[in-house]
């Protein structure tokens, strides 16, 4: 008691006790890895007052959101939004962690509560963006994948660390994030050796974008607001280029310059419509 404790941020220890770092988001991680052996809650401070529903600096109209679950933090994070990273959350969800996400200045009020909290009723809850993505694209010249191509790539698609790895019958396609983007050519040239072994023609291409998400919950069991989205981008010029869902995200890969529109019409249409509409 007494004395105030200074803790490195982002570093740990091997097993062979070497320091290491823990990557993008490890102070995040530090904290609350310090919460769990204390026996504490988690205050995360940074240069907003929680979590938005759109990053405020490009969205006005966007609110803060006064509770999540971890499961929705997490889909936020691993969507784009920057305020906390994912593996903190998983962190403070396997401990039962409560992380509060404050403002750094203590005249600004207001917070969002990380924890588990019920269930929601179908619907989007934010938006947010993953600013600088790739697609890498594999397409045939006649004959479909075969088994043993298509489970030599989804094997290496794992080891790659792909998003979104997606097989069809005349090719297969994957997202790779910024941190990746350095490693596009060696990927591509190993996805080449892996196809030419089952003695297959066909083209790689790889695509900048960026990927934005509508982040909520039982997504995939409103069909409509897929529909909804892609009308709203659609009516704006803005065609998607490639779509993906789960249960809580709807993600679409847009041309880069028009990332900012993008998650502006959607969250006009999607969460400040939704709330006006009380859907």
């Amino acid at each position: 008691a007494g004395h105030v404790v200074i803790v490195g941020g982002f570093q740990g220890v091997s097993y062979k006790r070497e320091v290491t770092t823990l990557g993008r988001g490890g102070s995040d991680t530090t904290a609350v890895a310090l919460a769990a052996a204390l026996g504490a809650d988690c205050e995360i401070y940074s240069d907003v007052d929680g979590v938005y529903s759109a990053d405020p600096r490009e969205v006005p109209e966007a609110r803060r959101i006064d509770a999540l679950s971890y499961e929705e933090m997490q889909a936020l994070s691993r969507a784009g939004a920057r305020v906390l990273h994912a593996q903190a959350v998983q962190l403070a969800e396997e401990r039962g962690i409560a992380i509060f996400a404050r403002h750094s200045d203590p005249a600004v009020h207001g917070e969002t509560v990380i924890r588990r909290n019920p269930a929601r009723d179908a619907g989007v809850l934010a938006v947010t963006a993953d600013a600088d993505v790739a697609r890498l694209r594999l397409s045939t010249h006649g004959d479909a994948l075969s088994g043993a191509a298509t489970a030599a790539l989804a094997r290496a698609a794992g080891c790659w660390g792909l998003r979104f790895f997606h097989v069809h019958d005349r090719g297969c396609s994957g997202l790779l994030s910024r941190t990746q983007r350095e490693d596009a050519g060696d990927i591509i040239e190993r996805a080449r050796a892996l196809v030419r072994t089952d003695a297959f023609a066909g083209e790689l291409a790889l695509d900048d974008g960026a990927l934005v998400s509508c982040v909520g919950a039982g997504l995939e069991e409103r069909p409509e607001l897929i529909a909804r989205a892609v009308e709203t981008l659609e009516r704006a010029g803005l065609t998607p280029r490639a779509l993906y869902t789960d249960t809580r995200t709807l993600s679409l890969l847009v041309d880069a310059p028009r990332r900012a529109e993008a998650v502006r019409l959607l969250h006009e249409i999607m969460v400040v419509g939704r709330a006006a509409v009380g859907t």
